[in-house]
Formats: structure tokens, sequence, C-alpha cells
């Protein structure tokens, strides 16, 4: 009676621990979105040359949280094949935002862009931070190291972005203050997400979902960052550039290697995760008779007697019951 009231309240309690991470790391990416108030007497070119480091930096953030990280916990949850489904279906869907939405990741400022771009841009950023919030939620469910990581990826990729988009706002004719408000607003979906993801843990594929993250990230790194840094003018540049991408790139590996999802995965899966665990199997009917009939103990290595003298007494049991 004790055991099975403390089995309801440790569940309680790792479902409400889970609540924590979920909405610190919401709440703590929606000041990111504030960032560019940092910006306002910088001009294009300088602010160009603030970005290029952290937009090299935030692509190698992406690939190696995608790489290292998110994806090995996808594929220890889910066959190759459909989890290959779940990335590309992340992949297709943000490049379909791209082409029908006319929306890109910003993280350089924009000479003529307009009131509708604007609107676009913040429309699809918010979208961005809601499938965020709900795939970095869905990591930390399954294993809250690895979400923490992804998280301090999508931050990395969240710093120039936010800068880039703050000054396209307020080159569209926007003051500043309105611009800060805005992006905070399309920055609220991500804890949105992320609480959304909880409320609906045993319903959500958390493995699918992590993966489909992934190809977010991938998409973003490859599309988005990557070919904003490549094809620089001077040889300084283009090995600034590529350094902080390698940099990005190698702290997540070193991430990954120094245990973050190793030595305490089992106990942060007990920990955090939402699925059962595995219903054992139903034992034999020939269970137990071992110690009933000395001819059926391990030390008789006759199988084939073993086995038939199992059916019979298992026989012998379903006669007498019926």
């Amino acid at each position: 009676m004790v055991a099975a009231t403390m089995v309801p309240q440790a569940a309680g309690q790792r479902d409400l621990m889970a609540l924590v991470w979920i909405l610190l790391g919401g709440l703590l990416m929606c000041p990111i979105a504030l960032v560019g108030v940092f910006t306002t007497g910088l001009s294009a070119p300088r602010l160009q040359r603030l970005l290029l480091p952290l937009v090299s930096l935030a692509a190698g953030t992406l690939l190696g949280g995608a790489f290292f990280h998110m994806i090995p916990e996808g594929l220890a949850l889910l066959p190759p094949l459909p989890a290959c489904r779940w990335i590309v279906a992340g992949f297709s869907l943000f490049l379909a935002l791209e082409q029908f939405l006319s929306w890109h990741h910003c993280h350089r400022p924009a000479e003529g862009q307009g009131q509708p771009v604007a609107m676009l841009l913040l429309i699809g950023d918010g979208l961005h931070n809601l499938i965020g919030g709900l795939s970095i939620a869905c990591t930390f469910l399954i294993n809250p190291p690895a979400g923490v990581l992804a998280w301090c990826a999508a931050a990395a990729h969240e710093l120039p972005q936010e800068l880039g988009e703050f000054a396209v706002l307020v080159r569209a004719g926007w003051s500043a203050r309105r611009a800060l408000a805005w992006n905070l607003i399309s920055a609220l979906p991500f804890p949105i997400g992320g609480v959304l993801a909880w409320l609906l843990a045993r319903d959500l594929p958390l493995a699918g979902l992590v993966l489909f993250g992934a190809g977010n990230f991938l998409f973003i790194a490859a599309s988005d960052l990557v070919p904003e840094i490549k094809g620089r003018s001077s040889l300084r540049e283009a090995g600034l550039t590529f350094a902080w991408f390698a940099a990005g790139l190698l702290l997540m590996l070193l991430l990954a290697q120094a245990g973050a999802s190793g030595p305490i995965d089992a106990h942060a899966r007990s920990a955090f995760s939402f699925h059962p665990a595995p219903a054992a199997p139903a034992p034999h009917p020939a269970a137990g008779l071992d110690q009933q009939c000395p001819l059926l103990r391990p030390e008789h290595r006759d199988a084939g007697c073993r086995c038939v003298l199992a059916r019979r007494a298992a026989g012998v049991a379903g006669g007498s019951a019926a």
C-alpha cells in the first residue's frame, strides 16, 4: 500500500521537475529578443562586423547540436528510417515557410524593407519559436542534459537573429521601442510551445519531435547561416569565420564526449521520461517447475528431456485446473 502511494508521488515530482526545466529554458530565451537595444547607436558596417562571428558560431553550434545530441537521442528511441522521415519533415517545413511566406532568418541589416516584409518576418519568427519550443522541450523530456545543450545551440542562433531582425524592423520605419516590443512578442511562442509539449507529453511522439527539431536546426544552419559566412572577400576574414564555425562544432562535440549525454543518461531518463516502462513478459506455464522436479533443475543439461517434462507438467496442471 505504501509502495502504491509512493509511485504516483514520484511521478508527480518528475513531472514538476520537467516543467521547471522547460519553463526556465523558455523564460531565459525571451530576453534574447531584447538584445537589439544594444545596437541602436551602431552603423550598418559596425553591426555587420559584430554579427559575422556570432553567425559563424551559431552555424557551428546548430549543426553540432543536431548531429551530436538531438539526432543520437532520437535514434536511440526510433528505427533509422522513421527517424530520417522526422528529420526530413523538419527540414522541409522550414523550407516551405521560407518559400511561401517569403521569410528568412535575418542576420544582417537590410535597406528598403517595408511593413509587409516586417510583419512576415515576425510571423515566421513566431512559428519558428513555437516549433522550437516544442522540439527542445521534448528533448528535455527524453534527456535533460541533451535538452540543455539543444537550448544552448538555439540560443546561440537566436542572438544574431534577433540583432538582425531588430535592424530590419527599425529600417522599415518602426521605432526602437515598437521593434523591441514586437520582437519580444514573437519570442513568447517558445515557452508556450514548451508548456504544450509538457502538457501533451503522453500523447506526443517525443523522439519524433526531437528529430523534427534537428531537421529545423539543419535547415537554418545550411540554408541561412552557412551561405552568409562563406565567400568572404579576404583570407583573414574567411579564416576568422571558419574558426568561429569550428569553435561552435567543437564545443558541442566536446560536451557530447564529456558525458553530458552519457553516464547520467539512465538516471535522467528514469527521472524525466513520461513513457511507462514496458510490461514484463508473461511467465511460461512451466515456470517454477524446476524447483518442484529435480530433473528440471539447471544442473540437468538434457534440453530435450527438460522440454518434454515441462510440457507434460504444464498439461497436467492445466487438466487439473479444468
